[in-house]
């Protein structure tokens, strides 16, 4: 790799980075061609990118990024599992692949935040984004749903007295046998 082909490289690692604002550092060593395969599949289907980088020009590429602050990760094989949205799927996905595969989170960033690697765990038992939301959408919705119910209330209990009454004022039909 020539002089141009590593600046060019440190410049697209940058772009990428710099929209990584939730990124795990990856230990990957030991992995097979086709648990690379997969795991990358698994990570794009959690809308997440994977791309393997070499440490030195990932250091000069982290510059004015999320991922700045990190550059004493970037020993030995590192890959670095990315995502501008949910971190949470991300999470879940490394989480399940370590149970499996030889691989080790080396460090997290969150919202531009560095964290240690043991916060995974962490992450992976938070509920995912459209979870929450659909959480929150549900207690937004109770109170509304309670308040309508109190404003039919009245009109209920009325008709029900109502139809008390009328039921009251009927006569009794009487038994023809007796």
């Amino acid at each position: 790799m020539n002089r141009t082909e590593r600046q060019q490289e440190v410049v697209s690692l940058h772009e990428e980075f710099q929209g990584a604002i939730n990124a795990y550092l990856v230990e990957f060593s030991g992995l097979k061609v086709e648990q690379a395969s997969d795991l990358r599949r698994k990570i794009r289907g959690a809308s997440g990118s994977y791309r393997v980088v070499k440490n030195r020009l990932a250091i000069r590429a982290l510059v004015g990024t999320p991922l700045a602050g990190n550059e004493l990760l970037f020993d030995g094989p590192t890959a670095v599992a990315y995502t501008a949205g949910d971190p949470v799927g991300l999470a879940k996905v490394l989480a399940e692949f370590q149970k499996s595969a030889p691989i080790k989170v080396k460090g997290v960033v969150l919202e531009g935040k560095a964290m240690p690697a043991s916060t995974l765990e962490g992450i992976v038992s938070l509920p995912s984004r459209p979870e929450l939301i659909s959480r929150f959408a549900g207690l937004l919705r109770s109170p509304l749903v309670k308040f309508v119910m109190l404003l039919k209330a009245p009109v209920r209990d009325f008709a029900a007295v109502l139809k008390q009454v009328a039921d009251k004022k009927k006569p009794e039909p009487e038994n023809a046998g007796s």
